[in-house]
C-alpha cells in the first residue's frame, strides 16, 4: 500500500478498502447536516471519517430513502474499532477489538427512538448518547448524517483513545458491511463564534425564542431572569407554558429582567400547553393567530401566539411564536400534524395580511423537527409573497459559542441526541439579521460568565432547550 500524501485529512471508509478522497480540506466541521465542509465524498461509500485535534467526525451515508437515524423500523448498528487493536475492546465475530458500539433505535419495531452507546470490552456498559458525548445532524430524515464523538472517550472505569486507523462494521437496519478509516492531519478546529454575549446594535430588535420546558420561567424564575437581564431582548417568542400561568406573571419575570412596560399575549392552549409573545415594544392583538384552527381538525387548535409589534424604521412586524407538535417520524402521523398546524398558521397570516397589511413577518419557537423537513419547508416557502413580494422566507442559523454545532434542545440522561429544534424565519424584505446565536452558557469562558452575572449551568437548569436570539434590523438599501 502505498504512503498517504503530505497534508491529506482524511481517507474515505470503503468496504475492506482504503480510498482516497478527491482532495484535502483544512475546513473545521460544524455539525449542522449540510455536509459542505466535507468536500466531495466518493460515491458509494457508506462511512467517511475525519478530526480535528478534539474530535472524531463520521459522515454516514445510507442507501436508500430518507430516515430517521432515531426513528427506524428496526435497529441499527456501527461497531467502532477505535484503536484499530483486535486485542482490545470485546471479542465481536462482526469486529474484532470493537471499543464502541452505537444502536441507532435500540428497541427492536415500533420505530422506538433513540440511540444507546454500548462499550463491549469495558462490562458492555450502555450508556444514554450524553454520556459518550455523541452528537449527530440532521435530526429529520435523510439519508447522509454528520456524526461527531470525542477522541478521547470515558467509559465508566476507563477510557478509549481514537489513533490513526480505525476499522468499522454495520448490521440491522443499518446493513451488513465493514471498512477501514485512516486518518492523516488534523482539519482546522472551529474557531470560537463569539467570547462574551454580542451587543444588539443601536439600530436592530433582538428576538429571543424560547421553550421554557413546562412552564419553567415561573417554577425557577432566577435562571430565566439572569439570562433575561444578560440578553436584554426587545421581544421573546415563549413556548410550552402552562394553562394557569398568566400573563401577568409573565410580565413580572420579564421586568425583573429589563424594565419596561411588557406587553404580553397568551396563545390558546394546545392540550396542556400554550405560546406567548411578549414585547416592550408598541405592540397590537392579532386575532387570527390567537383564535386560530385546523381545517383538517377543527376542534384542534395551534400553540401559537403573536402580536404587531412596532419595530423602528420597518413598521408593524407579525412575531408569531409557535410550537409544533412533538415527536414522532417522516410522514407518521405527528408528521402530518406539524404540516398541517403550519398550513393553518400560514393560512391565518395571509388573512391578517389581507385585512390589514404587515410590514414584515417573524415566525420563531419550538418546531420539533424530528421527522421530515418538510413543515419549515412549508413555513418558509413563498413567504414573501404573502407580503407582496417574491421568494421565501430566510432562515436565520444562530451557533453556539463553540462554533462547533447548531444544537437548541438537549437534555442530560435523555435516549436522543441534542438536536436542532428551534428555529426562527424573517421576511428578508423587510429585515435583515444581523447577529443570530445560541445562547449555551456552559461554553462562555468564566471571565464573561462574571461580567454578565451568569452561572455556567444556568441555560441548562433553565430549561432543556436553549435560548435562540436573531436581532433583526432594516435591510440595507
Amino acid at each position: 500500500m502505498s504512503m498517504l500524501p503530505s497534508g491529506l485529512l482524511a481517507i474515505a471508509c470503503v468496504s475492506n478498502t482504503l480510498t482516497q478522497p478527491p482532495g484535502p480540506s483544512t475546513e473545521p466541521i460544524v455539525l449542522d447536516g449540510t455536509f459542505q465542509d466535507w468536500g466531495e465524498v466518493p460515491h458509494g461509500d457508506m462511512l467517511t471519517a475525519t478530526a480535528d485535534e478534539s474530535n472524531l467526525y463520521l459522515l454516514l451515508s445510507i442507501s436508500g430513502g430518507p430516515v430517521n437515524l432515531q426513528g427506524l423500523k428496526e435497529p441499527g448498528l456501527l461497531m467502532l474499532n477505535l484503536d484499530n487493536d483486535a486485542s482490545t475492546g470485546g471479542r465481536n465475530l462482526a469486529l474484532p477489538g470493537t471499543d464502541l458500539e452505537i444502536t441507532f433505535s435500540p428497541l427492536a419495531g415500533g420505530r422506538s427512538g433513540g440511540a444507546q452507546v454500548r462499550f463491549p470490552g469495558n462490562g458492555n456498559t450502555w450508556l444514554q448518547p450524553d454520556r459518550a458525548e455523541l452528537i449527530f445532524a440532521p435530526t429529520v430524515a435523510d439519508n447522509r448524517f454528520e456524526i461527531r464523538l470525542p477522541k478521547q472517550i470515558h467509559t465508566p472505569n476507563s477510557s478509549v483513545q481514537v489513533g490513526d486507523t480505525l476499522e468499522w462494521a454495520s448490521s440491522g437496519s443499518l446493513g451488513s458491511q465493514r471498512g477501514s478509516c485512516t486518518l492523516g492531519l488534523l482539519r482546522a478546529t472551529p474557531q470560537r463564534a463569539f467570547e462574551s454575549i454580542p451587543e444588539c446594535p443601536t439600530n436592530a430588535t433582538r428576538i429571543v425564542s424560547w421553550n421554557v420546558e413546562f412552564g419553567g420561567i415561573l417554577d425557577h424564575p432566577a435562571p430565566f431572569v439572569r439570562i433575561i437581564r444578560a440578553l436584554k431582548p426587545h421581544v421573546v417568542l415563549l413556548q410550552e407554558l402552562e394553562p394557569k400561568q398568566t400573563a401577568a406573571d409573565i410580565q413580572a419575570v420579564l421586568k425583573e429582567g429589563v424594565s419596561g412596560n411588557w406587553t404580553v399575549d397568551l396563545g390558546p392552549t394546545g392540550g396542556s400547553l400554550r405560546s406567548a409573545v411578549a414585547t416592550r415594544l408598541h405592540a397590537r392583538d392579532m386575532p387570527h393567530i390567537d383564535t386560530l384552527k385546523r381545517r383538517d381538525s377543527p376542534k384542534r387548535g395551534v400553540r401559537a401566539a403573536a402580536l404587531r409589534v412596532a419595530i423602528p424604521d420597518v413598521g408593524e412586524v407579525a412575531m408569531v411564536s409557535l410550537h409544533l407538535k412533538c415527536c414522532g417520524v417522516a410522514e407518521g402521523p405527528e408528521d402530518m400534524t406539524r404540516i398541517a398546524e403550519v398550513i393553518a398558521v400560514r393560512r391565518a397570516l395571509l388573512e391578517a395580511q389581507r385585512e390589514e397589511s404587515l410590514d414584515g413577518v417573524v415566525l420563531g419557537g419550538d418546531l420539533n423537527l424530528v421527522g421530515s423537513r418538510r413543515p419549515l419547508d412549508l413555513l418558509i416557502f413563498d413567504g414573501e409573497v404573502d407580503l407582496g413580494g417574491e421568494g421565501d422566507f430566510a432562515i436565520a442559523n444562530p451557533i453556539r459559542p463553540s462554533a462547533q454545532s447548531f444544537q437548541t434542545w438537549e437534555k442530560a440522561g435523555q435516549r436522543y441526541t441534542p438536536g436542532r429544534l428551534d428555529w426562527i424565519v424573517y421576511s428578508e424584505s423587510s429585515l435583515q439579521a444581523v447577529n443570530a446565536f445560541v445562547l449555551a452558557t456552559e461554553e462562555l469562558p468564566e471571565s464573561q460568565l462574571q461580567a454578565h452575572k451568569l452561572n455556567a449551568d444556568d441555560a441548562a437548569s433553565a430549561a432543556d432547550h436553549l435560548p435562540v436570539v436573531v436581532d433583526v434590523a432594516p435591510p440595507k438599501r
